[in-house]
């Protein structure tokens, strides 16, 4: 896919003629658009930026292509054409019906598609008292002569382990509180408790690195939680408010029927989420047979166009217009 679509930065780049370097760009677009569910890779995913985590909003929907490199960590993510996204965003996907998160590292290029670095998220680091489990990308780094340093971006650490975790008003206030903060790493199979040691965003924007040190075990790490270790001062996130439902991407409501009709015919409308209510012309209906959730059907009484409203549980509104026929004798 990387050949393809050099090749089309080459062709689109020639000349000097602005317009037909933008016709050229947009046809190029076009084309990707058209066939983006085609290409190698494809999957459905979500996505979170800091900015709606700030804001608590739910994960969008996103359409990626994503490959692997030989380090095995590092993930390439395409996007659609004009699909910007921030470092540090993460993204949730399924791969091999195995649930996935990943979080942007930095924009490759932008054109024709936006194509990303990005590491894949092997930890969670759960604080206590704070809202957001962070997805985090954990990394063993090199020593030096010069200390540990990260080979990639020569970025010096005084810590073997390292985290990469999106820098969010959460994350904010760990890093306003970190010096000596105690964690604990681990999933079923075993845990170890780290001390952190550094914390800033000097290598990239929109992400913190966490620089670790192994710490000894105290005999009250994961007594409350397993993945809460013990600290003599805990750290305050009582003003900040999370939605850990928020992670999944909002489906947007959908509501299906025929679009022809003739008079006498029973009307038959699904939705695809629960409906708070169901806006329409009763007049259109002889009878209503059937009205509930997700389910709006009637005996049809007159000829006409009828539109009918749905609105969910979420405010999300659907609308479809329907065309009653008179029936010929």
């Amino acid at each position: 896919m990387s050949e393809y679509s050099d090749r089309y930065r080459q062709r689109v780049s020639r000349g000097t003629d602005g317009s037909a370097r933008s016709l050229r760009m947009k046809q190029a677009k076009d084309t990707y658009n058209r066939n983006f569910k085609d290409i190698f890779g494809y999957l459905q995913a979500t996505y979170l930026d800091a900015d709606m985590i700030n804001s608590n909003e739910s994960a969008k929907e996103l359409d990626i292509v994503i490959s692997t490199n030989t380090n095995g960590y590092e993930r390439v993510i395409s996007c659609r054409p004009d699909t910007l996204l921030k470092a540090g965003t993460y993204i949730y996907y399924e791969e091999m019906w195995i649930k996935k998160t990943a979080i942007i590292r930095e924009l490759l290029k932008s054109e024709p598609i936006p194509t990303y670095k990005a590491f894949e998220c092997s930890q969670t680091l759960t604080i206590k008292n704070c809202p957001y489990p962070f997805p985090c990308f954990s990394y063993n780094s090199t020593y030096s002569s010069k200390g540990l340093i990260d080979t990639d971006r020569n970025y010096i650490l005084d810590s073997r382990n390292k985290l990469y975790i999106q820098k969010n008003e959460f994350s904010c206030r760990l890093w306003e509180n970190y010096h000596g903060y105690r964690i604990i790493l681990g999933d079923d199979d075993g845990t170890v408790v780290f001390k952190i040691t550094e914390m800033d965003d000097f290598s990239y924007k929109g992400m913190f690195i966490v620089s670790l040190k192994v710490e000894q075990r105290h005999h009250l790490d994961g007594v409350e939680n397993k993945l809460w270790a013990y600290n003599e001062k805990e750290i305050d996130f009582s003003d900040l408010n999370y939605n850990i439902d928020n992670q999944v991407a909002v489906k947007p409501l959908e509501i299906m029927s025929e679009m022809y009709y003739k008079v006498g015919d029973t009307f038959e409308m699904i939705a695809t989420k629960p409906v708070n209510e169901w806006k329409f012309d009763e007049s259109f209906f002889e009878e209503i047979e059937l009205q509930t959730s997700d389910t709006l059907k009637g005996k049809l009484a007159k000829s006409g166009i009828m539109t009918i409203e749905a609105t969910d549980t979420q405010s999300q509104k659907a609308t479809k217009t329907v065309i009653v026929k008179e029936r010929v004798k």
